[in-house]
C-alpha cells in the first residue's frame, strides 16, 4: 500500500491530504489519455436517453446532496 511506502503521508494534515488527492488527480487526467470504449459509449448513450425520454427519474443534485448530508451528518 502507499502509507507503506511514503509513511510521511501520514503526518498531513486533512487539507494537505485533500490538496495531495486534487493536484494529483490533476496531473493524472492531464497526461491521460482515457479513450472510453464501446461499451462504455453505448451505456452512457442509453442513459443519455433514458435521462431525456423520462426526466421524471432524476432527481437534481442539490436534493441528492441534502439527502446525503442529512443522512451521514456531514
Amino acid at each position: 500500500m502507499i502509507k507503506e511506502k511514503f509513511p510521511e503521508l501520514e503526518k498531513l494534515t486533512d487539507e494537505e491530504k485533500l490538496i495531495l488527492i486534487g493536484e494529483s488527480w490533476d496531473e493524472v487526467m492531464s497526461e491521460a489519455s482515457l479513450e472510453l470504449s464501446d461499451w462504455q459509449k453505448e451505456e452512457l448513450d442509453r442513459r443519455m436517453k433514458h435521462a431525456e425520454e423520462h426526466p421524471e427519474d432524476s432527481v437534481p443534485w442539490e436534493v441528492v446532496r441534502e439527502r446525503l448530508f442529512r443522512k451521514y451528518n456531514a
